[in-house]
């Protein structure tokens, strides 16, 4: 039986059989057809399935009269067709693939020059040895361009800074050709993001940027190494503060000197208000400024404004925190709420207005304090702090009249809310007042449909005091109050905060003279307090002839070192050098160094200082010891460095011998409660082999009453016969 199909899916479905007379034609319907399966499968479990078996009448049917050419080709050659046919769709499916990893995973075409390729440099000064700030204001932004800001449309300008694109290219030009001649300064670009239809573009960032492409600063010069940006600058005064701090972050140092590139008519601003408020030295700050001299009226107007206009503000203002001027050009200045990052700013720029108010102004007839004057500063001024802060008379009678008056609203907020929250007697109906929500910010009813908040309800009650002090997960059951935060409440009577006038108010004001009141009593403890602690105002000053330090002869000395261990460093050596200058704890002392409890506490030998425990605050105080002073006891104790060490591993040795000797006792001793039999024969046995045990046989014995050829081997330490064959 043969089956044959035309190519197009469709034709007839015949059968033939031995006999030439019987032929079965059925229709074929294409694949299409959800019915063709179904049918022809049908078809072909009634054709007979063996060649012997005679056909029923109803399977003969006519040959039909269709032609020969109608009917399908041979087997061989649809087959070879189909083959054909499935080949070549293979072949395009590969090609397809092919072409789509081609297009998409080809490697890029670009060709990127030598010369503009960024290579890493890693030379330079270190930057322990940068002590120059460069430092260059920016005025505006380059947004880029083909003509490298020639072209004044490639910079986002206001309408009075027409025709200063030149100048601003030639503050860039003087700021690198002045970096370039020094190794040992750093090239600042300082200003910030100032124009909002310019997006968040700093213009630092673009003066940079546009001194990098106009191969300015190139990536295979020193220079390129030795320039950054500050990008948080919103006037003239952030821009040297700013600029001093992010030198500082760079180089961890502050600048020996400073240059400022900018333009002519700001020399005044620069030269006597800012440099004079952040307080540093006259000789050792140079201002250049470059104006735009092609354009006399606007220079004139330029010049004109800064008289009557920002340099009066700053000199009124030096900080820039209080004048409403100077205050609104940095909120317009800051569209996009930036904040500086530095810790030392971050906290001058967070305090409220009072405090601007009472330590902002600053006159500029009095002379810089000596200290300062004397040499570069390496921490910030004390003008920034409140407690070093010079306050008039008029100043401290401001501050304590709105003391006062905050303290006195906070009370009567208190009293109300006391009032509000007090339980009712019991039968007593709550009021509608008192259940309603309360009314809108207009005075009218609130109309809102959420039910009041009901005081009989547990959840909504409020916590206890206690409620917020949550243990550790492993101490669930223990939890350690902090008694010094605790307030005694007197078991709910009359505490000394309800009756300040009580006897035990008296105790504890006890010393205070009758004519001063609480809060000069206050006031005076806490003198005492800053005094004896030597903080704030009483920390001690720095003196031109006074102790300099080891290592630098700096003046700023560490008054807490030279007072405990009467060690002359200063806090940059003593980071520096911690090999030196650096802590040890009371156990160090004892396991390193090999030191007693009793030369540990002999304070004329090792000076120590005392510190809370940072573990526990009820465990016991910690003692901390100079390293220097440490070890200079510890090489006089035992010599030399060398015999310590010897000294320790000595110890260390014995040490584990007794350790390992505790062991085996201890195993020896469970043995004999445990295995005795076991032991006994390791006892007698153990050191032969390692521990095992090997026979070692005597002679071959006949053996009596065995028979014939039969002998006997004995092992002559443990006894042992073996019977062997004699042949």
């Amino acid at each position: 039986m043969s089956i044959f199909t035309s190519s197009t899916g469709g034709g007839l479905f015949s059968t033939r059989r031995d006999d030439p007379d019987v032929e079965l034609s059925l229709p074929l319907y294409s694949s299409a057809d959800n019915r063709s399966s179904g049918f022809l499968a049908a078809a072909s479990s009634n054709l007979p399935t063996s060649r012997s078996a005679s056909p029923r009448p109803t399977d003969r049917i006519p040959r039909p009269s269709t032609p020969p050419a109608l009917f399908s080709p041979p087997p061989l050659a649809g087959r070879l067709r189909r083959v054909c046919r499935q080949s070549w769709q293979t072949i395009l499916v590969v090609m397809l693939l092919l072409y789509t990893f081609y297009t998409f995973l080809r490697p890029s075409t670009i060709q990127i020059d030598a010369a503009d390729a960024v290579a890493e440099y890693d030379g330079g000064p270190p930057k322990s040895k940068i002590t120059h700030l460069v430092m260059v204001t920016g005025h505006a932004i380059w947004m880029g361009g083909p003509t490298l800001g020639d072209d004044e449309k490639e910079w986002t300008l206001l309408s009075y800074q027409k025709g200063l694109a030149k100048t601003f290219k030639q503050h860039i030009q003087k700021g690198v050709d002045i970096a370039q001649a020094d190794e040992g300064s750093l090239l600042v670009f300082t200003g910030g993001e100032t124009r909002r239809f310019a997006g968040p573009s700093s213009e630092a960032q673009s003066y940079w940027s546009l001194a990098y492409l106009s191969k300015l600063i190139p990536p295979e010069s020193s220079l390129f190494n030795r320039s950054t940006t500050e990008e948080f600058a919103r006037d003239s005064y952030e821009n040297l503060l700013f600029s001093i701090c992010r030198f500082h972050e760079y180089t961890s140092n502050y600048p020996s000197k400073i240059t400022v590139v900018g333009f002519e008519f700001k020399r005044e601003r620069f030269e006597t208000v800012h440099r004079h408020a952040i307080r540093y030295p006259h000789e050792q700050f140079t201002y250049i400024g470059l104006d735009n001299t092609d354009d006399q009226e606007q220079l004139a107007h330029f010049q004109k404004g800064e008289k009557e206009g920002t340099l009066a503000q700053f000199r009124a203002d030096p900080h820039g925190c209080v004048d409403a001027g100077l205050v609104s050009k940095k909120k317009e200045r800051n569209p996009f709420r930036t904040r500086h990052g530095d810790p030392i700013i971050t906290t001058l720029l967070s305090t409220d207005h009072s405090l601007h108010l009472a330590t902002g102004v600053v006159d500029m007839s009095t002379p810089p304090p000596p200290d300062l004057a004397a040499g570069v500063p390496t921490t910030p001024s004390r003008l920034f702090t409140k407690a070093g802060a010079p306050l008039t008379p008029e100043q401290v009678r401001k501050l304590e009249t709105e003391r006062l008056k905050a303290k006195a609203q906070r009370q009567q907020r208190e009293q109300e809310a006391a009032a509000e929250s007090a339980p009712l007697p019991r039968g007593t109906k709550r009021t509608f007042a008192s259940a309603a929500p309360p009314p809108t910010a207009d005075g009218k009813p609130n109309t809102d449909d959420r039910p009041a908040r009901n005081l009989r309800n547990a959840k909504d009650a409020p916590a206890r005091p206690l409620e917020s002090i949550q243990a550790a997960r492993k101490f669930q059951k223990y939890v350690e109050y902090d008694f010094s935060k605790m307030q005694d409440t007197k078991g709910g009577f009359i505490s000394v905060a309800d009756d300040p006038h009580s006897v035990l108010a008296a105790a504890e004001a006890a010393g205070k003279p009758a004519n001063m009141t609480l809060e000069d009593w206050d006031r005076q403890q806490l003198k005492k307090r800053l005094q004896r602690e030597q903080q704030g105002a009483f920390e001690p000053a720095i003196l031109k002839g006074g102790k300099k330090c080891f290592e630098c002869e700096s003046l700023e000395l560490d008054w807490k070192f030279l007072e405990v261990f009467g060690a002359r460093v200063c806090g940059k050596c003593k980071e520096k050098l911690p090999d030196k200058y650096s802590l040890l704890t009371k156990t160090e002392c004892r396991e390193d160094y090999l030191l007693t409890d009793p030369e540990l506490r002999d304070e004329e030998l090792l000076p120590h200082m005392d510190k809370p425990n940072p573990h526990k605050s009820n465990w016991a105080t910690m003692n901390l010891y100079l390293r220097y002073q440490v070890e200079e006891f510890a090489w006089k104790k035992w010599g030399s460095p060398e015999a310590l060490d010897e000294e320790y591993e000595r110890r260390t040795a014995e040490q584990k011998r007794r350790k390992d000797a505790k062991f085996q006792k201890r195993l020896m001793d469970l043995k004999k409660r445990t295995r005795v039999e076991t032991w006994k024969r390791q006892g007698k046995l153990g050191a032969v082999s390692g521990g095992k045990h090997v026979h070692e046989w005597g002679e071959l014995v006949e053996k009596e009453g065995a028979g014939e050829g039969i002998g006997v081997k004995t092992c002559v330490e443990c006894g042992m016969e073996v019977e062997e064959m004699i042949i």
